[in-house]
């Protein structure tokens, strides 16, 4: 295998496990900026840019396509 070759595979391989973790964002807003507040007995979490507390998890391209579509509504 070439270098170039190998190199390719390797961000192809990085790539897919990079969009196979979870991101958590706001259902209202689809913002990133989460706060998460750490506490034994109740769940704070929380967004910084709207401050809704109803917070979804997804890949990131689905996310992406998400926010893509409320940006293109917008318009």
């Amino acid at each position: 295998m070439r270098p170039r070759e190998k190199s390719t595979e390797l961000y192809a391989s990085s790539r897919e496990e990079f969009n196979n973790e979870p991101v958590v964002f706001c259902k209202h807003c689809l913002s990133l900026a989460i706060r998460v507040i750490d506490r034994e007995d109740e769940d704070l979490d929380y967004c910084d840019h709207c401050g809704s507390t109803d917070l979804g998890k997804t890949d990131i391209e689905t996310w992406e396509f998400m926010y893509k579509q409320r940006i293109l509504k917008k318009l």
